[in-house]
C-alpha cells in the first residue's frame, strides 16, 4: 500500500489542534525554563541579576513604579534630579509592562523577574507562530518553538540585558519580511485575517501591530527589521516585477521608522531645548567589530554548557582566537539549520537552470527565502560586515551579534522544514505506513530534536545561585534602612567617589551601576549619583572631589546635603586620601555596610558648626555655584569620532559648558600635547583673545584664566609652528588637550573665606 504523505500543516487548520500546539509549547516551556533555573527557590522580589546592567534596569522598574515614567527620577542626580533623556532609546515596550504592573506592586524586583520569566512563554508563542506561517509541522513546531524560547542567546542576555532577552517579537518580525519576499501580500483587508468569533481582524491590522511592537521593542531589533524588510523589498522587485508588492514593504518601513522617530521625539525636544549631550553616549566605531561574530562563534557550544569538555573548548576559542563578542552561539540544534540552509543556498546556485533541482520543488521557494534570509543577516552581524560600512557613518550601532537571534530563528524555521521532509521520506519506506504510524514518526522525531536540544541548551551552570543573590539584596536594604533612620526623610546624599554614569568602569574595575544600590532601597532619600554625565548638573561632583576634605563638607552642607556616602571599592589613590581626610574630619562612619565597603557619615555636626560661624549669605551662594559648574570636555574625541568626521574641518577644542545664565570665571588646567613634536598652539579664547602656548609630543602643562559666557563655547587650538597637521589611523588630529580641570574663582574665592569648624566628632 502507498504511504501516506507527512502531515502538513493545512490550509485552514483546525483551531482546536493549533490552539491545542499553542498551549503545549508554553507549558513545555514553563517547565523546561523552571527547572533549569530552579524556580522553585525564587524570591520575586530579588531581581534573579543583580549586579552590573541589570541594576540600571532595576532603577528603571523602579523609577516607574514612582513616577510613572523612566525618563525623570527626583530622587537621583540630586540637587537637580535625574533626566534620562540625553540616553537615547527608543526601548519601550518593557517600560509599557512597568507601567502595566505599577497598580499591583511596588516592588521593582517583581516586575523585573515577571517581565524576564514571561519572555520564555513568549517567546515560544512567537516562533510557533513563525514556524506554522513558514510550514513545518506540529510535532516539530512545538519543539523548535521550545529550543528558539531557551535560546543561549537568552540566557547570555538576561535581566542585564533585559530589552535584549525580550525577543519574542523577532519570530513575528520575520514573519512579515518572510511574507515579502516570498511576494505574499502583508497589508490585505478584504480576505484572509484571525477570525475571532464574528470577529475578523484583517492581515494589515496584524501587520501593522507587528510592526509597531517590534518598533518599540528594541532599538537594534526595529533597526534589523527595517533593513530586512528594505532588502527583501529591493530583491522582491528586481525579482518579480510586483510593485503593488513593494510598495507593501515600502510602507512597513514607513511604520517602522516612523515608530522608531516617535519613541525618540523626547530625547529629540530635550536636546534641542538643552543642547546635545555627546559624552552622556560613547561609541567606538571599532566597536562595530569587537561587538560582531565570527562564523565558528556560532557553531561552539554556548560557554555556559554543562559538558566541561565543550565548555573548555569555548574557553578555549574566545581567549585565544580573541573577540569573544558577548559569546554568540546557536545552540546544537539551530546551528544544523543554519549549516543547512547555506548547504541550500549552495545547492540552489549548482542547480539553477537544471530540469531537476537538487532540492524538492516543495521546498525550494521556502528554503531559498530563508537561506537569503539568513545570508543577509550573517553578512551584516559577521566580523567586517556590512555592519562595519554602517559604522563609518555612525557609530551608534554596534552590537551587531545581535542579530545572531534572528538568525537562530531563520536556521530553526529551516531544520524545521528540512527534518520533516526527511522523517516524510523516513515514513515512506517503512513497510505498511499509515497515517498514524507516520504521525508518529513525525512526533518521536521532534521528541528526539526536544531532548538534544533541551540537553545541549541548558544545564547547572546556568541556575541563579540564590543564596547570594538574597545576601547581597539583603544587605543593600539594611543599610539604606539604616541611612534612613540617621537622616530625614528627604535628605540628600553625596556620593563619592564620582562616577561617571552611565556606561563606564573605573579604573578600580567598578561598574557604574553600583551606584544605584542606596537608591533602589530607599524611597525618600536623595543621592548625587545617576545623573547622565555630560551635563553640569550631573557632573559637579566631579569638581567637588577635587577639594579639600574640609571645602568638601562645607560644599555638601551649603549645597543642602546631609551626609557622605562612599564606596571604597571604587576609590582611586586620590580618592582614598580624600576619604581618610573626611573621616577625620568627620569622625567614625555612621553606617558600614557588613562587608565594610559602603560607608555613610553625616553631617549634621557639620551643618550646625558651618551654620553658627560661617556666613549665610556666602554659604548659600556656595551651594548655588557648587551644583552648576563650568565643565569641559576635549574635542574632537578620539574614543567615538566616525570615518566620516575626518572628512569634516578639524577643529581641535576645548568645550566649555556653562550652564548659569550669567558669564563665570575659571581657571582651566590642562595638559597640551602636539603628537609630532614640538609645536607652536594659538588658543583662541571664547571673547577672542589670543594666546600662544608651547606643546610637544609628551605633553606641557597649561593654565587659562577664562570668562565663559552663558551656553557652550569653545577654547580653540591652532598649530602656528612645528610639523604640519597629518590626520591619520586612529587619530582625529595631533592637537591634544587632556587631563582638564576646571575652576571656578568665585567658589575658591568664598571657599577661603569660609573657613569651617571642626565638627564635633562620633
Amino acid at each position: 500500500m502507498k504511504s501516506m504523505p507527512f502531515p502538513a500543516p493545512s490550509p485552514a487548520p483546525s483551531r482546536t489542534r493549533e490552539l491545542g500546539l499553542y498551549a503545549t509549547v508554553v507549558a513545555v516551556t514553563l517547565v523546561v525554563i523552571a527547572v533549569t533555573l530552579r524556580l522553585w527557590h525564587i524570591d520575586l522580589r530579588v531581581p534573579l541579576n543583580y549586579d552590573g546592567d541589570a541594576l540600571l534596569i532595576s532603577s528603571h522598574f523602579k523609577t516607574i513604579i514612582e513616577t510613572g515614567w523612566y525618563l525623570e527620577q527626583p530622587l537621583l542626580g540630586a540637587p537637580s534630579g535625574q533626566e534620562y533623556f540625553d540616553w537615547k532609546i527608543a526601548d519601550n515596550l518593557g517600560m509599557f509592562f512597568g507601567l502595566l504592573m505599577r497598580p499591583f506592586t511596588s516592588d521593582f524586583g517583581v516586575v523585573q523577574n515577571l517581565y524576564y520569566l514571561v519572555g520564555y512563554p513568549l517567546a515560544a508563542v512567537t516562533a510557533t507562530w513563525l514556524l506554522r506561517r513558514v510550514g513545518v509541522s506540529r510535532p516539530m513546531t512545538a519543539a523548535l518553538a521550545v529550543l528558539f524560547a531557551i535560546a543561549p542567546y537568552h540566557f547570555v542576555r538576561a535581566e542585564a540585558h533585559m530589552w535584549l532577552a525580550s525577543y519574542y517579537p523577532i519570530p513575528l518580525a520575520i514573519g512579515v519580511v518572510y511574507a515579502i519576499i516570498r511576494g505574499r501580500p502583508i497589508w490585505a483587508w478584504k480576505t484572509g485575517g484571525l477570525h475571532l468569533g464574528r470577529l475578523r481582524i484583517p492581515p494589515a491590522v496584524g501587520t501593522a501591530a507587528i510592526l509597531l511592537l517590534v518598533s518599540v521593542s528594541n532599538s537594534y531589533y526595529a533597526f534589523i527589521t527595517l533593513l530586512l524588510i528594505a532588502i527583501s523589498g529591493v530583491f522582491t522587485i528586481l525579482r518579480t516585477r510586483a510593485y503593488r508588492r513593494f510598495f507593501g514593504a515600502v510602507g512597513a518601513g514607513v511604520v517602522v521608522a516612523g515608530t522608531l522617530a516617535a519613541g525618540l521625539i523626547p530625547s529629540t525636544l530635550y536636546a534641542l531645548i538643552n543642547g546635545t549631550n555627546s559624552s552622556a553616549v560613547l561609541r567606538l566605531p571599532i566597536e562595530a567589530e569587537l561587538y560582531s561574530f565570527k562564523f565558528t562563534q556560532l557553531l561552539l557550544p554556548a560557554p555556559q554548557h554543562r559538558v566541561a569538555a565543550f565548555r573548555a573548548l569555548r574557553n578555549y576559542y574566545d581567549s585565544v582566537y580573541g573577540s569573544p563578542a558577548e559569546t554568540p552561539s546557536l545552540g546544537l540544534v539551530a546551528a544544523a539549520g543554519f549549516l543547512a540552509l547555506l548547504g541550500c543556498a549552495f545547492l540552489l546556485l549548482v542547480s539553477f537552470g537544471r530540469r531537476r533541482p537538487l532540492i524538492a520543488d516543495g521546498l525550494i521557494s521556502k528554503t531559498a527565502a530563508l537561506s537569503f534570509l539568513t545570508i543577509v543577516c550573517f553578512l551584516f552581524g559577521t566580523v567586517g560586515g556590512f555592519g562595519t560600512i554602517i559604522s563609518f557613518f555612525t557609530s551608534d550601532l554596534r552590537g551587531w551579534n545581535r542579530i545572531s537571534i534572528f538568525i537562530a530563528a531563520l536556521a530553526l524555521a529551516g531544520f524545521g522544514l528540512l527534518a520533516d521532509a526527511c522523517l516524510r521520506k523516513l515514513s515512506g519506506g517503512l513497510a505498511a505506513s499509515t497515517g498514524q504510524r507516520t504521525l508518529w514518526v513525525s512526533v518521536l522525531g521532534a521528541s528526539l530534536v526536544l531532548l538534544v536540544g533541551v540537553w545541549d541548551q541548558t544545564g547547572p551552570l546556568l541556575i541563579p545561585n540564590y543564596a547570594s543573590l538574597n545576601a547581597s539584596y539583603q544587605a543593600d536594604q539594611a543599610m539604606a534602612d539604616e541611612i534612613e533612620a540617621a537622616t530625614s526623610p528627604t535628605a540628600m546624599i553625596l556620593q563619592l567617589p564620582y562616577h561617571p554614569f552611565p556606561e563606564s568602569m573605573s579604573a578600580q574595575g567598578v561598574l557604574d551601576s553600583n551606584q544605584l544600590r542606596p537608591y533602589l532601597h530607599s524611597h525618600t532619600l536623595r543621592f548625587s549619583g545617576g545623573g547622565v554625565k555630560g551635563r553640569p548638573a550631573s557632573d559637579w561632583v566631579q569638581a567637588v572631589e577635587r577639594l579639600s576634605a574640609r571645602d568638601v563638607i562645607t560644599t555638601a552642607v551649603a549645597a543642602g546635603f546631609s551626609g557622605i556616602f562612599i564606596d571604597s571599592a571604587d576609590l582611586s589613590p586620590t580618592g582614598t586620601t580624600l576619604a581618610s581626610q573626611l573621616q577625620a574630619e568627620l569622625g567614625s562612619p555612621t553606617v558600614t555596610s557588613p562587608d565594610g565597603r559602603y560607608r555613610f557619615y553625616t553631617l549634621a555636626s557639620a551643618a550646625t558648626a558651618l551654620r553658627t560661624e560661617a556666613d549665610e549669605s556666602a554659604l548659600s551662594r556656595i551651594g548655588e555655584i557648587a551644583v552648576s559648574p563650568v565643565i569641559a570636555q576635549f574635542l574632537p574625541r578620539f574614543d567615538s569620532y566616525t570615518g566620516l568626521q575626518l572628512l569634516q574641518p578639524y577643529k581641535p577644542r576645548i568645550s566649555l559648558d556653562n550652564d548659569r545664565t550669567e558669564p563665570v570665571e575659571v581657571r582651566l588646567k590642562f595638559t597640551l600635547s602636539y603628537t609630532v613634536g614640538a609645536a607652536s598652539i594659538t588658543a583662541t579664547l571664547p571673547d577672542g583673545s589670543r594666546t600662544s602656548l608651547a606643546a610637544s609630543s609628551g605633553g606641557t602643562a597649561q593654565e587659562l584664566t577664562v570668562t565663559v559666557p552663558p551656553g557652550v563655547t569653545d577654547v580653540s587650538f591652532t598649530a602656528t609652528e612645528g610639523a604640519p597637521v597629518v590626520r591619520s589611523g586612529y587619530s582625529p588630529g595631533p592637537v591634544i588637550a587632556s587631563n582638564i580641570e576646571v575652576l571656578d574663582v568665585e567658589l575658591g574665592r568664598l571657599l577661603e573665606g569660609t573657613a569651617p569648624v571642626a565638627p564635633a566628632k562620633g
